[in-house]
């Protein structure tokens, strides 16, 4: 059994589409719903992965919840679950989906930084990781959720670069234009101490979105439906260094 955890599901109730309440994020604030998100770093840092969730409701209040689902998992390593004033226990070798009664109510268009979902790392080594599907859903309507896969691994991306030039970079993103979602693909050969984010820029160079990345190469997916439609860059930035800058249109 479980300590409690979260699943996922369709928005769709009764055959009828309703909007989606919940959204899960990294703790920087960049939507991780339906992609594949990786986490990497020392046994300590991982043991203490944040994420967070946001609020698309326009108005009142919602009550969230969440479910794990354990999918790769060598270590056999519990996971922890914390939001709001409680933490459960997600626990190594139990298929499906294992869900807990906590909950936290939030108001239209806040955004909860108490969602903590780290796995139990005293046993692991170099280079070892787990694998969970993590859901938070609306206790209102269960099936209208948000989920991410995520993945935890010890240690960093290993490269022998220690300076960068724009042809170390390879960029790309699409849909473009682009209305709610963009999809960044990036390749950096740099050292694994560097700070690299990807960053996105108005036409008075204002940073509107950013996202770090722990990963020399893979896919970011920006949430960009809150910005106004025009012309907008997007950077690959190594140690607070723009190495490489493309054009995206916003409708």
């Amino acid at each position: 059994m479980i300590k409690r955890i979260l699943f996922i599901s369709s928005i769709f109730l009764g055959g009828f589409a309703s909007a989606q309440t919940f959204q899960i994020m990294d703790h920087y604030d960049v939507s991780i719903e339906g992609t594949s998100h990786y986490e990497r770093g020392s046994l300590q840092a991982l043991s203490e992965t944040k994420f967070h969730v946001k609020s698309l409701a326009t108005s009142g209040s919602a009550v969230y919840s969440s479910k794990v689902y354990e999918m790769v998992n060598p270590k056999q390593s519990d996971l922890q679950v914390c939001y709001g004033a409680n933490c459960y226990t997600g626990d190594a070798g139990v298929a499906g989906a294992q869900t807990n009664g906590g909950t936290v109510t939030m108001a239209a268009g806040t955004i909860d930084s108490t969602f903590k979902v780290a796995p139990f790392t005293f046993t692991w080594a170099t280079g070892d990781s787990a694998r969970w599907r993590v859901t938070v859903y609306n206790v209102a309507n269960p099936n209208d959720s948000s989920s991410a896969i995520i993945t935890w691994k010890e240690g960093f991306p290993v490269s022998i670069k220690t300076e960068v030039s724009k042809n170390d970079v390879k960029l790309s993103a699409y849909p473009n234009p682009a209305s709610s979602l963009l999809n960044v693909n990036y390749n950096v050969d740099t050292d694994a101490s560097a700070n690299v984010s990807i960053d996105v820029y108005d036409v008075v160079g204002k940073k509107v979105t950013s996202h770090k990345v722990i990963n020399n190469k893979g896919q970011v997916q920006l949430n960009v439906s809150d910005l106004n439609s025009g012309v907008y860059f997007y950077s690959l930035n190594v140690n607070g260094q723009a190495i490489k800058t493309e054009r995206i249109i916003i409708n």
